[in-house]
């Protein structure tokens, strides 16, 4: 009998802005602070100038490491917004080491 033809897996969708945005039951703008101020914020692919695109599973897991109940934490997970900006937040690895320093401290 014959091989069966190389089957591509369908990659998994890509969300816009708005649908990001849908999913956290937020404003379109809020998905923008987030992922300038929050250190552990999944980062969008950019498919060109001013169209990123995010991972539907990237999200879920940034949502299911945050911290659960209680009073919210301060400072926690975000940037400080009153330091010294000179618009450079590092690298994706530096982003990620951050994410999981504040992650491991609240467990």
């Amino acid at each position: 009998m014959g091989s069966k033809p190389n089957i591509i897996e369908p990659l998994a969708p890509l969300l816009t802005k708005q649908q990001v945005a849908a999913f956290l039951n937020v404003r379109p703008w809020t998905v923008d602070r987030f992922r300038r101020d929050d250190k552990c914020f999944p980062q969008p692919r950019w498919l060109s100038d001013g169209t990123p695109r995010w991972l539907p599973h990237e999200l879920h897991n940034g949502v299911n490491s945050r911290n659960r109940g209680g009073v919210a934490p301060r400072g926690s997970g975000t940037i400080n917004n009153n330091s010294a900006d000179d618009g450079v937040r590092g690298s994706e690895n530096e982003r990620r080491e951050q994410c999981r320093a504040v992650s491991k401290g609240s467990g």
